[in-house]
């Protein structure tokens, strides 16, 4: 009888044990949306004023946030000054030109580095990976002067620097919101001298795993 009630207490000192998670990072995964403003600079053949303004488009896409240490010994982990997100978006960027809307759909892998100040406000930085997949009209037309727009093949690395905010959105859910500009660093193309940058503010849900 001594023995079973001894197992019996040993066996149920075991199941009312906390589960702890000891890691010291936050892993998280989620999603995006948002809207770009593009602009373009730089015409693409001396002599051809294009005129460009301001256009608006949309990005969505993937997120994977991983972020670093804890804000005190009592803290859980992930509470750290030092974070990461990678993502895979895609984006569509629209400028006005002196003929037609110009506009280009991409594939953008930001790579980002992000620092805390505050313990949901951050700032990040690092390179968007960016390549297009299509672009249209066909043809522009400006002074007398036609470029086969349709044929761009853009690929370009742009320097991204941002700010953001978390908001609580329950135990293991965040609210993320987010101010971007990437700076446009080649041209569309080899016969078309133009940069291209985006303004860019993005709603996205994060879940902990």
């Amino acid at each position: 009888m001594v023995l079973a009630a001894s197992a019996a207490s040993m066996f149920a000192q075991e199941t009312i044990q906390p589960i702890v998670d000891r890691r010291s990072y936050r892993l998280s995964f989620g999603a995006k949306v948002g809207g770009n403003m593009t602009l373009m600079s730089g015409d693409p053949t001396e002599g051809v004023d294009m005129n460009y303004k301001t256009g608006y488009g949309f990005q969505l896409g993937l997120v994977l946030n991983e972020r670093f240490g804890r804000a005190s010994s009592a803290d859980a982990g992930g509470t750290g000054k030092i974070g990461a997100q990678v993502e895979v978006l895609y984006s569509q960027q629209q400028c006005g030109t002196a003929d037609k809307n110009l506009k280009i759909n991409l594939i953008e892998m930001p790579v980002l580095f992000q620092y805390y100040p505050l313990q949901n406000a951050f700032i990040e930085l690092g390179p968007t990976f960016v390549s297009s997949t299509s672009a249209s009209p066909d043809e522009l037309n400006v002074n007398s002067v036609s470029f086969a727009t349709k044929d761009i093949k853009y690929k370009d690395v742009l320097l991204t620097a941002g700010v953001g905010y978390l908001v609580n959105a329950g135990a293991k859910t965040k609210i993320s919101i987010d101010f971007r500009y990437n700076a446009g660093m080649s041209d569309l193309a080899g016969n078309f001298k133009t940069k291209m940058s985006t303004f860019q503010l993005s709603y996205g849900v994060l879940f902990n795993l």
